[in-house]
């Protein structure tokens, strides 16, 4: 049986009946400002690969909500694992448009974290589910120190297929480790639906077999995901229970700009969850309930038009790398043959 559905705003923009938000206006425009930002990036990281200035790109359109509401809750010195679908998560939590643009461009200079960031941000995980196993080890090494940090580590509907999965949050069960396992289900693991990921109605579902609490929250609600994820966080940090959240929300676009969707999914699927659009009602919120206007929004999206295009400016003004950089941040300390192939490198020019 699916569990309990976590709802504080609907598609109109109206408050669930029995649901009240806690936050200030400029809190709610805060969130949705970060979404837009969001949404900006996807656009244009999608539009630089198709004219060849980045790599196969992985978007994340139609996720803003379930990525900015959570990662909006993390406090100084908790910890960030993203998936290659989550630059939005990593750039709500300090990690500079212009950095991120140099990682999808392979620089040298890519994801470096500035000096005044808060949290500690990991380089998106690629291979899928390799990210969750290395959120339990640093929830571990956390407790173990007694530190009120937290992890929260993001995953697709697709993951919870891997061994990562299943041996990470079993291990963070067992040793009550404090992670919060956050699965934004977009319905589609490259062509593979939902339906055919698993036989439960819910990912949420699965947690009752480690013995975790879970919850199964509309995605596509921002503030939905911010009060959970803040409410989850805050027991969190005294208990260290680790925590199983799954995000109901869609992938928008293709699972990256190297699939055709229209091959595996309809258009009339899609449209429907256009509908649901989380910026769409994000918006409709703040003009019911916090007076926000038409020309305040066009004003506020070419204002982010500008910082992302700039971010862009800046990171396509880089040098080009040198081919010896390949040969650092591979272990911790560089190893002898690294230094050996490096120094070969250096000696053929």
């Amino acid at each position: 049986m699916a569990k309990d559905w976590i709802q504080y705003v609907n598609k109109e923009g109206e408050l669930t009946e029995g649901k009240e938000i806690a936050l200030e206006r400029t809190e709610c425009l805060a969130l949705y400002e970060l979404m837009v930002t969001c949404r900006v990036f996807e656009h244009k990281a999608t539009v630089l690969q198709r004219q060849g200035f980045l790599g196969t790109y992985a978007s994340g359109l139609g996720q803003e909500a379930a990525q900015v509401g959570s990662a909006s809750v993390l406090q100084k010195n908790d910890w960030l694992f993203p998936y290659g679908r989550d630059l939005g998560a990593a750039i709500v939590a300090g990690i500079p448009i212009d950095s991120v643009f140099l990682w999808l461009m392979g620089h040298q200079e890519r994801w470096l974290t500035p000096s005044d960031i808060h949290v500690h941000v990991v380089p998106p995980a690629v291979e899928v589910a390799s990210q969750i196993p290395h959120a339990v080890g640093v929830a571990w090494s956390t407790k173990l120190r007694r530190e009120p940090q937290i992890s929260l580590c993001y995953f697709g509907d697709g993951a919870t297929s891997k061994g990562d999965f299943h041996e990470a949050v079993n291990m963070a069960a067992v040793f009550q480790v404090p992670v919060v396992f956050f699965c934004e289900n977009n319905q589609w693991a490259i062509s593979t639906p939902f339906a055919r990921q698993t036989a439960v109605e819910s990912i949420a579902d699965k947690a009752s077999a480690y013995g975790l609490p879970s919850f199964r929250i509309d995605g596509n609600d921002v503030l939905a995901v911010y009060q959970t994820v803040k409410d989850v966080t805050e027991k969190m940090r005294e208990t260290y229970q680790p925590v199983l959240i799954e995000a109901v929300t869609y992938r928008l676009d293709a699972h990256t700009t190297a699939d055709d969707p229209r091959r595996y999914r309809t258009d009339d699927e899609v449209d429907r969850w256009r509908q649901l659009d989380p910026l769409i009602r994000a918006k409709s919120y703040l003009i019911r309930y916090h007076q926000w206007s038409e020309s305040e929004d066009d004003a506020l999206i070419n204002k982010i038009r500008k910082r992302v295009d700039d971010a862009w400016q800046r990171a396509n003004d880089k040098p080009p790398s040198r081919l010896a950089s390949v040969f650092h941040h591979v272990f911790y300390s560089q190893t002898t043959d690294l230094k050996q192939q490096e120094s070969e490198v250096q000696q053929d020019g």
